[in-house]
């Protein structure tokens, strides 16, 4: 499934996946879409053009960040991770965390309606490797939090992950 399905724009945007191994309280979420979208998105800019930045929590887990512009400066990044940290330090909240894969089992092969209410679990890379791979054939999906792009594939079955890491 890809995030250009969450996100108000059909655009090819550039994407950001922040990951919480915590659940993020209703009261901090609101706390971050309004700092983000009435604060940091006004001033976002890169060189000298106004990013459209728009900002959602998916599964109390997941900020995404995309930035519709034709290209994003490293500076402009950079001004983006330093909001982030803020809103860590703040909050209380870690979003840094790229050792942890997501994923979560879901009970039918209809995964995309099943999707609605998961339960996500978090492993170490290595022993999510290990432990998805003795289960591929399961109904497990993974959260592709590497993703660039609105339109690439952030929900996907376990084989399909496996195989872009050439491991199945």
């Amino acid at each position: 499934m890809q995030l250009s399905h969450f996100l108000s724009r059909e655009d090819n945007d550039r994407v950001f996946v922040f990951q919480s191994i915590n659940q993020i309280s209703s009261q901090n979420i609101s706390y971050i879409k309004n700092r983000l979208n009435n604060d940091f998105f006004h001033r976002w800019f890169s060189h000298n053009e106004k990013i459209a930045g728009e900002c959602i929590l998916l599964y109390k887990h997941f900020l995404i960040v995309s930035a519709c512009c034709n290209h994003i400066s490293g500076c402009s990044i950079d001004s983006l991770v330093h909001e982030i940290k803020l809103l860590e330090s703040e909050l209380s909240i870690t979003f840094f965390n790229r050792k942890k894969i997501a994923f979560t089992i879901v009970d039918t092969k209809n995964w995309f309606s099943a999707l609605k209410n998961p339960e996500i679990q978090f492993l170490d890379y290595k022993d999510c490797v290990d432990y998805l791979s003795d289960r591929s054939d399961q109904n497990i999906v993974v959260f592709n939090n590497s993703i660039m792009s609105s339109h690439e594939t952030w929900i996907m079955p376990i084989n399909t992950w496996l195989n872009q890491l050439n491991l199945s």
